[in-house]
């Protein structure tokens, strides 16, 4: 595929696979209490209100912080900025480039970008997680509307729109990805006009999700049993904890999902 102009530039291209992919700013009513839940959830031995799990980063944000905001790691802080807002977005100003605090957000929107920073690389144990926790699968958002969310998603943010499906009666599934993040739209049929697109869930990708379910009974966690998924060949356990902040399954697959690398860094 040929270099797309400036103009056509995906503004959240992937930065490469070292750095970080995303940043999930999650609010919660209680930061203490919810950093000792993801300490659960993770099987982490000290809880933080900051946490890296491989490519994804969480930050515990008190209530007054608004909402939840999904950041994209970006290597170009400041001319993502400027084609955000070429695209119609209202993003506050960052700092430049070079500062690797830098990020800026989308008012009225769950979204942003930040200064791609390096992360940790390598084993599970290296991040202080489980290691039959094995990164973040997907973010589930909520849409009223199939063609905004495709004209945010795709068009503005510049997600690779990958499927377009009705699950049943009343609801359809928008699937996007960006690397190796895959991002879900729900999409309701009947939805009040002014209804806004919000972040609704994280789905944690399992390597072994009897391991993880176990670990999590043991350690006091509220979590369902272990049921077939929707998706062909996974198998899902939805956790109760509402000092996650959002609503929260563990997903793994029979088969590993494959990432194409680009010579970019970036992937199919």
């Amino acid at each position: 595929m040929s270099d797309p102009t400036e103009a056509e530039q995906p503004s959240t291209a992937p930065a490469a696979a070292h750095h970080l992919v995303a940043v999930l700013d999650l609010v919660t009513a209680d930061v203490e209490d919810s950093a000792k839940a993801y300490a659960r959830l993770l099987g982490r031995s000290e809880p933080s209100a900051d946490v890296d799990v491989f490519a994804t980063r969480i930050r515990l944000q008190p209530q007054q912080s608004g909402g939840h905001r999904v950041l994209f790691g970006v290597t170009d802080i400041e001319e993502h900025t400027r084609v955000l807002r070429r695209r119609g977005l209202d993003l506050s100003s960052p700092a430049t480039s070079a500062d690797p605090d830098a990020e800026s957000h989308v008012e009225d929107l769950p979204f942003g970008v930040l200064s791609a920073t390096r992360v940790p690389s390598g084993s599970a144990a290296a991040t202080g997680v489980a290691p039959d926790i094995s990164g973040v699968d997907h973010l589930v958002f909520q849409s009223p509307d199939r063609d905004r969310a495709v004209a945010l998603f795709g068009a503005t943010l510049g997600l690779d729109f990958r499927l377009d499906r009705r699950v049943v009666d009343g609801l359809r599934q928008l699937f996007f990805r960006r690397g190796d993040l895959v991002i879900e739209v729900v999409v309701p049929d009947h939805a009040p006009d002014d209804a806004p697109i919000a972040l609704w869930g994280i789905a944690w990708r399992s390597n072994d999700i009897d391991t993880t379910h176990r670990r999590l009974r043991e350690g006091g966690v509220q979590v369902s049993d272990i049921r077939t998924g929707r998706k062909p060949g996974t198998r899902v356990a939805t956790v109760d904890d509402d000092a996650l902040a959002t609503r929260t399954i563990i997903i793994a697959t029979s088969t590993p999902r494959i990432d194409h690398h680009r010579t970019d860094g970036s992937r199919e």
